[in-house]
This record gives structure tokens, C-alpha cells and sequence, in this order.
């Protein structure tokens, strides 16, 4: 291989998808008739960093409290590990 020359793509068939450590799937969080955090869906992989941008007041805080399990969902789910048990980020 020359020096300037890129290594080939890795063969689909034989990459490992690896299952997310947290995932959030269609998290909604309203008080009133207020949305504190409007229906919102991530995936965090393993060695990975996921980052919630956006203007302020649109709901990173509820975020990240709906996925500490600190907060009641009105709508979705989370889960870590594959559990639903999310009160472990506690």
C-alpha cells in the first residue's frame, strides 16, 4: 500500500452492529398544556457521545431529566441496557 493510498471500507457482512446503551424512542414530557420536551427519539452507542442542541427552552433539560428517569414521560420510553429499569442513571 502506498502511503497515499486509503485502506478499502470494511465488508458489511462482517461489521458488528452493536445494540444501543440508551435508548430513547418517542419521549414526550408536557406539563399542562405546555410541552416541556416535544416527542423526541435518540440512540447512544457504546463509546459514543450524543449532545442535545438547540434554542433555549427547548427542553434539553427535560431531556436529560425524562432519561435519568427523573421525570414523568407522558408519552415513549426509555431504556438502558436493553432494561426499562432506567432508575440505575439515578
Amino acid at each position: 500500500m502506498t502511503p497515499d493510498a486509503k485502506p478499502a471500507p470494511p465488508d458489511p457482512r462482517h461489521v458488528k452492529e452493536e445494540r444501543p446503551v440508551l435508548r430513547a424512542v418517542d419521549v414526550e414530557v408536557r406539563q399542562g398544556k405546555s410541552h416541556l420536551l416535544p416527542r423526541t427519539s435518540l440512540e447512544v452507542h457504546p463509546g459514543k457521545v450524543a449532545v442535545a442542541v438547540g434554542q433555549p427552552g427547548g427542553g434539553h433539560a427535560a431531556l436529560a431529566l425524562a432519561l435519568a428517569g427523573r421525570i414523568h414521560l407522558d408519552h415513549g420510553s426509555v431504556t438502558l441496557g436493553g432494561d426499562t429499569n432506567i432508575t440505575l442513571l439515578q
